[in-house]
């Protein structure tokens, strides 16, 4: 297996225990081979107003936290990598600053759907990663002005929603060419 995902939420209230969880599904992606981890670093969807306001807080215990993890993966010889994901470590800028601040070789995973929930399209995200990519999540969203049953609402106001890709407005195909 080239890759092992996990998820785990870093910057909340179980953010030591997760960690160590991280470590532990490190362990078990070296038993299996895997020469990258993937972890999330907080996850949420549908709070961005309880979540935005402790931002500079909440991003800087994540970043701790994720530095942590990549230098025991590290002494494991496997590859930690980071997607953009939820509110706070999503969007070209607030990504950027987390490639910066983690300052380590991190690897990096484009997911062509989650830069939306920033309310980004892709294109400046791509440019950012173009060459450093490591794995790919290749899905496809559109944006709708109703939750739904499994919608996740944008900085923008929208909620994404996947569809099968082609039938989105996801750049899959393009994004690939480009990087």
């Amino acid at each position: 297996f080239p890759c092992f995902s996990v998820f785990v939420n870093l910057v909340g209230e179980d953010s030591e225990d997760n960690i160590g969880k991280a470590k532990q599904y490190a362990d078990i992606a070296k038993l299996l081979g895997c020469t990258m981890l993937h972890h999330t670093i907080a996850n949420e969807f549908d709070d961005a107003d309880k979540v935005l306001p402790f931002e500079k807080e909440l991003f800087i215990k994540g970043v701790k936290a994720a530095r942590e993890i990549y230098d025991y993966c590290d002494t494991l010889g496997i590859k930690t990598i980071f997607e953009g994901q939820g509110y706070l470590f999503n969007g070209t800028k607030r990504y950027k600053k987390l490639l910066d601040d983690i300052d380590r070789k991190v690897g990096i995973l484009v997911d062509f759907g989650n830069i939306y929930l920033a309310g980004e399209p892709s294109d400046d995200f791509i440019i950012l990663v173009k060459g450093r990519t490591d794995h790919l999540h290749i899905k496809d969203i559109i944006l709708t002005d109703e939750k739904g049953e499994q919608g996740h609402k944008t900085l923008g106001g929208k909620y994404v929603h996947e569809v099968d890709v082609g039938q989105g407005i996801a750049e899959v195909k393009q994004g690939i060419e480009k990087l």
